[in-house]
């Protein structure tokens, strides 16, 4: 019994926790672009460090899913969780595609990160790809100093939009 409540409870983290780790990988591809991965900051959930970016959106959507009630559909979810899986059943009833359709998260997951990241990951590209001509056509400027500063300048500016 226990070990099929863990079972359940790791499936429902599975599912229930994607949109966390989507919105802390979005955060972790800004952070790798903008060129702040050397700020990570200790993250206890994880046993790792994680970073500044990836820790202010998985904060954020954590505030966000406890203000709009999601603790309440969280624990609907544990209930319902005992209609696919009986208490009594030794095993749940998988499909021969159980492996498909996790890909098919993964691959969502994957998705979702880049679609909130891509916005802010466009701006800093573009802003690189000036610098660049910035420094093609003005070899004395250090761009790569211009390049810390122009795509914090850039985070700072676009990330509250």
């Amino acid at each position: 019994m226990v070990l099929r409540l863990r079972r359940t409870g790791g499936a429902a983290d599975g599912l229930g926790g994607r949109p966390f780790w989507a919105a802390e990988a979005a955060g972790e591809f800004i952070d790798q672009q903008r060129g702040s991965e050397a700020a990570l900051i200790p993250d206890p959930s994880h046993l790792d460090e994680a970073g500044i970016t990836a820790t202010l959106l998985g904060v954020t959507l954590i505030t966000i899913f406890f203000a709009s009630g999601g603790m309440g559909m969280l624990v609907e979810a544990v209930y319902a969780s005992h209609a696919v899986w009986p208490p009594l059943d030794p095993l749940p009833r998988f499909s021969a595609e159980a492996a498909w359709h996790l890909l098919t998260l993964l691959d969502r997951l994957m998705r979702v990160a880049l679609i909130l990241a891509a916005p802010l990951l466009v701006a800093l590209v573009l802003a690189e790809l000036a610098l660049a001509f910035v420094g093609r056509f003005a070899p004395q400027l250090n761009v790569f100093d211009l390049s810390l500063t122009a795509k914090g300048l850039a985070y700072v500016v676009l990330l509250p939009l």
